[in-house]
């Protein structure tokens, strides 16, 4: 199984919503892809968004961006789907451990 984060900081400007950025996604890619209900981050007040698609090898991967106001953070995690849909897998425990520090 494999975790991927990357983020970016907005130093200004209004933020894109976590809803967006799965969309730009899909586009650059548009076959195979389904919306998922699935919420990595445990605080509800997080917006997150997350897609999902199953590639040539049968591998599923799931692409969720967790947005705070000033800060992005995408998400990506591959692997089998019986190991990727395990809600207490290593990679979604890492994601549910995530916090914004303000210092």
């Amino acid at each position: 199984m494999l975790l991927q984060l990357s983020s970016h900081v907005r130093e200004s400007g209004s933020q894109v919503s976590a809803a967006d950025r799965p969309r730009e996604r899909i586009a650059a890619l548009p076959s195979g892809w389904a919306a998922s209900s699935v919420r990595l981050h445990v605080d509800a007040h997080i917006d997150q968004a997350t897609a999902e698609r199953i590639d040539e090898k049968g591998l599923l991967w799931l692409h969720t961006y967790i947005v705070w106001p000033k800060l992005a953070v995408y998400v990506a995690i591959s692997g089998p789907r019986e190991a990727v849909e395990d809600p207490d897998n290593w990679a979604i425990r890492a994601v549910r451990s995530l916090s914004l520090n303000s210092h």
